[in-house]
């Protein structure tokens, strides 16, 4: 009988019948997948064909095939509530593609009521056959918490069984649990051999580009291989040869940047652009910067605003931020605070750690929404957790001058921002020097760690501290304090400093406006301290 079927349905559709044949006896004689799929997708009766079968013997292969004829609308109307019915007795008949696939309506209530938990079960049958995309989906669902607690570790086993079993992108995720170390002690020494054999060992476009993106990052570090920029640059020139969209941001950052290659501000503009009709969000956002600045590119708010908002929509998080501030400050858009609390909401509900620290800004001053102090410092302090610069530094500038309560003695907060690679440390210490906070006050010893700051062109740094006190502003002292920094980083040529210097005096802020007045009159005919 059935090969009878077998062969008059070969008959049917015109397909090579000797392969077929063969297929069909190698098999009992039953109808594999495949061969339902090629039957439904060739003979208008197709449907009716496998269906009657499926229905007549309970194969699983043919139930799973009728299931996604009704759900494709193949040889017949979509149906999802059978499509539905159909999956359920083929997982009943044993079939383990169709447990799979009942596993994801469950997670995204497709055709069913949402059910993480139970898409879990399904999903942990089919792997306990050994079937690799389920224990694919299975190891990634223990590293994002979908359906079951979050447990990176947990996962390691699990994606080992898939990438033997073939699944590299399976291999790709063990690297990033052990690169990012989530749950695992971070161990590059076993995240460079698992991208190694993703880039070498799989066909998929995608996995390659992934696995040696991460290579090449860690070649440009020399984080877990010894350090080859050149290695790194060919790693992404590889993929940009290929058209890869976010490889020509990548190398049009290193251009940038001068990382691994000499700095050239044209072949990035040029790379970006490349990317962005990519669809890249990071070199949306990257471009956009260059707008804003007039970097390479004449400067253009609005054209940065709308690259910003394109990243937005592309769900690139740091995106939100920076486009908060451009509705805060009106620049390329109408000035929209509500808007840009709106962005920043978002950003922060991403636990994107500059987000959190500028949100709690507009809790302490109402910006675009009532003011809350007692909640814009506990997102501070939930950024200065996360090890946000900007969030130490404003914590430790407010416990300083006594403003804030609570919080790590000034030493641990100096000795966080110490740990980080910048000079925003110095700067602070030369405020405790000058100011006489927690140490013996020493103007000499404050303006040698301005001057420090100044000789090795790290000015911004005055401005970010600067920038972090007028954010934790409590009373007119805190805006000197701002000022201050502003003037030493204006006169040593900063422009962003000239316009917060003209910024502060359009607040015409009382006591602030008369003190500054007065500093600035003792300075016409001097020079800043330590400069």
């Amino acid at each position: 009988m059935y090969m009878y079927f077998v062969c008059i349905t070969c008959l049917l559709v015109k397909m090579n019948f000797a392969d077929l044949f063969a297929q069909a006896r190698a098999n009992g004689g039953s109808m594999t997948l495949q061969f339902c799929m090629e039957v439904g997708r060739n003979e208008p009766r197709g449907f009716e064909l496998v269906k009657t079968m499926a229905d007549r013997l309970g194969d699983p292969d043919q139930l799973f095939a009728v299931s996604e004829f009704y759900r494709r609308g193949q040889g017949t109307d979509p149906d999802p509530i059978k499509a539905i019915q159909y999956l359920n007795k083929a997982v009943d008949a044993g079939s383990v593609k169709a447990m799979v696939s009942l596993s994801s309506c469950y997670m995204t209530g497709t055709g069913v009521e949402k059910d993480p938990a139970r898409a879990i079960l399904y999903l942990q049958r089919a792997s306990d056959a050994g079937d690799a995309e389920a224990l694919y989906t299975l190891g990634t669902c223990y590293i994002t918490g979908s359906g079951v607690a979050r447990n990176p570790g947990s996962a390691i086993p699990i994606l080992q069984k898939a990438a033997d079993l073939g699944r590299m992108d399976a291999c790709l995720n063990l690297g990033y649990i052990f690169l990012g170390g989530s749950g695992v002690p971070r161990d590059t020494s076993k995240a460079v051999p698992l991208f190694q054999r993703a880039a070498a060992a799989t066909n998929d476009p995608e996995v390659v580009w992934r696995a040696e993106q991460n290579l090449s990052y860690l070649y440009m570090s020399g984080d877990g291989v010894p350090r080859d920029t050149a290695k790194a640059v060919a790693l992404i020139q590889k993929a940009v040869e290929a058209g890869e969209p976010q490889a020509l941001w990548l190398l049009g950052n290193c251009y940038d940047t001068g990382r691994g290659v000499e700095k050239d501000l044209t072949k990035a503009i040029e790379l970006y652009q490349r990317s962005v009709e990519g669809g890249c969000a990071m070199a949306m956002s990257n471009l956009a910067e260059h707008y804003d600045a007039g970097d390479g590119v004449p400067k253009d708010s609005a054209k940065a605003a709308s690259l910003l908002e394109r990243a937005v929509n592309e769900g690139f998080v740091p995106a939100m931020f920076k486009l908060a501030q451009h509705y805060y400050s009106g620049e390329g858009v109408g000035v929209d605070y509500k808007k840009a609390f709106s962005l920043l909401k978002s950003g922060a509900d991403a636990g994107y750690s500059e987000a959190i620290f500028e949100l709690g800004t507009y809790y302490l001053h109402g910006v675009g929404v009532p003011v809350d102090k007692s909640l814009g410092m506990s997102l501070f302090k939930r950024a200065f957790d996360m090890g946000n610069l900007g969030a130490i530094l404003m914590l430790g500038t407010a416990e300083m001058m006594g403003a804030s309560r609570g919080f790590n003695s000034i030493n641990s907060i100096l000795q966080a921002v110490a740990e980080t690679p910048s000079c925003e440390a110095r700067v602070m210490l030369a405020m405790c020097y000058e100011n006489g906070w927690s140490v013996d006050a020493d103007i000499s010893k404050a303006n040698s760690l301005y001057q420090q700051v100044i000789e090795i062109g790290a000015v911004s740094s005055l401005v970010l501290v600067g920038k972090c006190i007028e954010k934790a502003q409590q009373a007119p002292m805190d805006l000197e304090m701002a000022f201050s920094l502003y003037k030493r980083a204006a006169y040593a040529g900063s422009e962003e400093a000239n316009q917060k210097l003209g910024l502060l005096f359009q607040r015409s802020l009382g006591a602030f406006t008369k003190a500054t007045t007065k500093s600035t009159a003792s300075h016409s005919s001097k020079k800043a301290p330590g400069t």
